[in-house]
């Protein structure tokens, strides 16, 4: 539920709200009362109170309503309630601050009082709050004429991060078809399916992002300035800049190439290094700078080894990725390390063991690397959630699973999409029907866990059984995948 944008939020009912309507939102309209207090980890009566405001002050056409600690949400197809979520947030103070900002519209604090009807007092508490957030980033906000303090290489990283984490891009700019770096984005784009590299919707999000900050900053006449000419000038003498100049110049005209490397660096920093791994993400054959590969690949191998990966399993090619995408993002600023508050607690929460084994590698090997990590945590959760993308079976507690449902006709189906959903597991799965489990079976089957959704008579069994309720919840898939995997 974190996110910068929510951190960065003075108005603290008004966070309530939104969240509020993304949590009944998530759950298609249909929430118990109990699920919303938790996922807001307020207070019931704090909540009530809340949920009395919204029904009073939500637009006629959506209906809230709760009946027997069901809330349920109601809105018109064509305008959904994340619309309304959206209006709430474009009327808060932040999002109206780093609007102007974005766009180089710098207020005098007095100009900020006219303009949003807020006292002079209020702004200032409100700037204390945020700078303290902002230290993370390198940034800060001056306290008469408002803008954002720090080298434009932090800034925009930090602009990146505000509107990444709201997850709505449109929120830039609403007139995005007349950007010019859509031409850039097209080209891109097009050179990479000509080389039959498979588009990677993440990827080509994140660069249409870098690439639309990018052009908002330089058409306010906000410019990157790179001080290392050795990194510079190590940038400007690959083919890939060279490229990506080439697209530049039919765009803007007289544009600093240190704008073409800051855009060549944060927009490829999801790309494989790797001809066979295409499949992984965008493909670069050009390896700009260098980071002491054979250490590189030790610090990947320290990882490899305890969750048998490697070989033809893509791992290897990933990370020496990552670490060589990561050596030159840290070149343009430390900043460009940190992940989203979002990201880290969900990975400590979900793959706790996987980001501890990244992140003890990383604090005994990190002097392997010719570049310093700066922020662990965010760089182990990172390392953490690509891992997971693996099918890392020495980290399975159990090698075979016997799954046992019953009910309705279509139930036996449904739980069994489930559970391979929800369920990631590289243990081998066998589903039984209309067989009564026994011990009998489960030697035959050499399985050493059962999952069932009804009563085992047999008292002789003598392996781990994990009952699932009749027709289980998410939780409940969560709490099973946690059971079975040693994440």
């Amino acid at each position: 539920m974190n996110n910068l944008f929510y951190e960065l939020m003075y108005e603290k009912k008004t966070k309530r709200i939104m969240k509020i309507l993304n949590v009944i939102s998530k759950h298609s309209g249909l929430v118990t009362i109990n699920d919303v207090v938790d996922a807001l980890e307020v207070s019931k009566k704090t909540f009530l109170s809340d949920f009395e405001f919204l029904k009073k002050t939500l637009p006629k056409e959506y209906v809230l309503e709760e009946r027997e600690n069901i809330i349920s949400l109601t809105s018109p197809s064509n305008k959904p309630i994340q619309d309304y979520i959206l209006e709430l947030a474009k009327s808060s103070f932040i999002f109206q601050l780093m609007d102007n900002i974005l766009h180089n519209r710098i207020l005098t604090i007095h100009d900020a009082e006219d303009a949003m009807y807020i006292s002079e007092s209020s702004i200032r508490k409100r700037l204390a709050f945020y700078n303290k957030r902002l230290e993370e980033f390198n940034v800060s906000l001056s306290t008469y004429n408002i803008n954002l303090v720090g080298s434009e290489i932090d800034i925009r990283f930090f602009l990146h991060s505000f509107y990444t984490e709201f997850r709505q891009l449109v929120v830039l700019d609403q007139d995005l078809d007349q950007h010019s770096y859509n031409d850039i984005y097209d080209m891109i784009k097009t050179k990479m399916v000509a080389e039959n590299v498979p588009i990677i919707n993440n990827s080509y999000f994140k660069m249409s992002h870098w690439l639309l900050i990018a052009d908002i900053r330089i058409h306010a006449n906000c410019f990157v300035k790179i001080e290392d000419q050795h990194f510079k000038d190590t940038i400007m003498a690959s083919d890939s800049f060279k490229e990506l100049e080439a697209a530049y110049s039919k765009v803007y005209k007289n544009l600093p190439s240190d704008e073409v490397v800051w855009i060549l660096i944060t927009s490829l920093d999801a790309v494989i290094y790797d001809a066979h791994e295409k499949r992984l993400g965008m493909y670069r054959s050009d390896v700009i700078l260098n980071t002491n590969e054979a250490n590189v690949y030790k610090i990947i191998q320290k990882v490899a080894i305890p969750l048998k990966l490697g070989g033809d399993s893509g791992f290897t090619s990933v990370f020496f990725s990552y670490f060589k995408n990561l050596a030159q993002l840290t070149a343009l600023s430390k900043v460009y390390q940190i992940s989203s508050t979002a990201t880290i607690e969900l990975v400590k929460d979900r793959l706790p063991t996987l980001y501890k084994l990244w992140e003890k590698t990383l604090t005994n090997m990190s002097d392997e690397l010719n570049f310093k990590i700066e922020f662990l945590e965010d760089v182990s959760a990172s390392l953490a959630l690509i891992s997971s993308q693996f099918d890392y079976a020495a980290l399975n507690k159990y090698n075979k699973i016997i799954c046992s449902f019953s009910g309705e006709p279509g139930l036996n189906p449904y739980l069994q999409t489930a559970f391979k959903k929800f369920v990631k597991t590289g243990s081998e799965v066998v589903f039984l029907s209309n067989i009564r489990i026994t011990s009998d079976v489960i030697e035959k089957e050499k399985a050493d866990l059962v999952v069932t959704n009804f009563y085992l008579s047999d008292t002789t069994i003598n392996i781990p059984t994990y009952r699932i309720p009749y027709a289980p919840s998410r939780k409940d898939w969560y709490k099973l995948e946690e059971f079975i995997n040693m994440k």
